[in-house]
């Protein structure tokens, strides 16, 4: 999730580089603006900090135009010395994340399956929408729905940094194949669909 403030936003991203001898950090942004740790630019700035007992050097980069990143930015950055190099790439962008499914293809039911998922802790996320894809026997689309999903069960597990949610789909059908998907969104925009899971309900009772 990207701070917001009033006036001239800023992102600070603290890298941690351990080598020795001490390294160069350089960072550049997908449109091509390029900054090292000895320059400083409107955009982005690099302040390094070396501790030579540790052998470890820590660059603070800052970002001063988060208008760039509502969508998508990619900034590159290279650590360097005498003995060789490093490349990171690190991906800002303000949308909300990619939920990964986590449930499994079995559900009991004829007509419901208990989706769960997990993303970020710190995402912010206002809604998701789950898209269900009704399946023929030889794999072709019989027919597809999709529905906004507000309420839902979370737990977040903040020890290994995840939000975990579950909410029950209804409305599928008895003894057919099915692909459900699930996308999250925010005021700025929304993810791209999940990796879909292949649920087959049982015959009806």
């Amino acid at each position: 999730k990207l701070p917001e403030f009033p006036h001239n936003p800023i992102l600070c991203l603290q890298l941690k580089v351990s080598a020795y001898p001490e390294p160069r950090l350089t960072c550049r942004s997908k449109s091509g603006d390029s900054v090292s740790s000895s320059e400083q630019s409107s955009r982005l700035t690099v302040k390094e900090r070396y501790s030579p007992e540790n052998f470890y050097a820590t660059f603070v980069v800052t970002f001063s135009n988060l208008n760039e990143v509502t969508n998508e930015t990619l900034i590159t950055c290279t650590a360097e010395n005498s003995l060789g190099s490093r490349e990171v790439d690190i991906r800002l962008t303000a949308l909300a994340p990619t939920p990964e499914i986590v449930s499994g293809s079995a559900t009991n039911w004829w007509n419901s399956y208990d989706l769960r998922w997990q993303h970020h802790v710190k995402a912010n996320v206002d809604y998701y929408r789950i898209r269900v894809l009704y399946m023929r026997a030889n794999n072709e689309v019989l027919n597809q729905t999709e529905q906004r999903l507000q309420n839902f069960e979370r737990n977040d597990n903040r020890g290994k940094g995840l939000r975990q949610a579950k909410n029950l789909v209804f409305d599928l059908s008895p003894d057919t194949a099915h692909n459900i998907s699930l996308q999250a969104c925010n005021r700025h925009g929304c993810s791209s669909f999940s990796k879909h899971v292949r649920v087959h309900t049982a015959p009806e009772s």
